[in-house]
């Protein structure tokens, strides 16, 4: 998942098919689970969820709904008010 600087949570969603011997990232994740933990799998995304909600209170009730989609993370939005925010822009190196 991304959270984007209002807040939003979106999925990522699968951009290409693995190719050659290239893994799915749930395929990575899981060998590092079972390497660095002991474990035989890799927990469940809605169990992952829970945990990052647990330990992270900006994500407190926050759940995806179909569509990849999350609902907003901060109970309080920005507030931000014209000309308060700088756009610097960046040269090619």
């Amino acid at each position: 998942s991304v959270t984007a600087l209002d807040n939003r949570v979106s999925c990522l969603s699968k951009a290409i098919n693995c190719v050659g011997d290239a893994r799915e990232d749930w395929e990575i994740f899981g060998e590092l689970c079972m390497r660095l933990a002991g474990k035989e799998s890799c927990p469940e995304s809605a169990a992952i969820l829970q945990e990052i909600r647990e330990l992270v209170p900006m994500y407190e009730g926050v759940c995806f709904a179909g569509g990849g989609h999350g609902q907003i993370c901060l109970k309080e939005t920005f507030d931000i008010q014209p000309g308060q925010l700088q756009f610097t822009p960046v040269e090619e190196a």
